[in-house]
């Protein structure tokens, strides 16, 4: 890993460990129910998961467009 003219590697293993954690625990939020099906059948779970409206507990709005038109 290529770290510059002496300055620490910016990812390091705590911090790539770190992220997969965030990344898991707060954005992937899964149920018991979701990993037994999850393990069941994979790929239906998937599938299901795209056609299923409520499967994300977010609502996004679209973005806003900035500046000048």
């Amino acid at each position: 890993m290529y770290s510059g003219a002496g300055s620490p590697p910016v990812f390091t293993p705590d911090f790539i460990l770190t992220a997969l954690h965030l990344l898991i625990d707060k954005l992937l939020p899964l149920t018991s129910n979701d990993l037994a099906k999850v393990e069941e059948d994979p790929e239906e779970w998937l599938v299901t998961q795209g056609v299923d409206e409520e499967a994300w507990p977010f609502e996004f709005r679209v973005g806003a467009r900035f500046g000048s038109s």
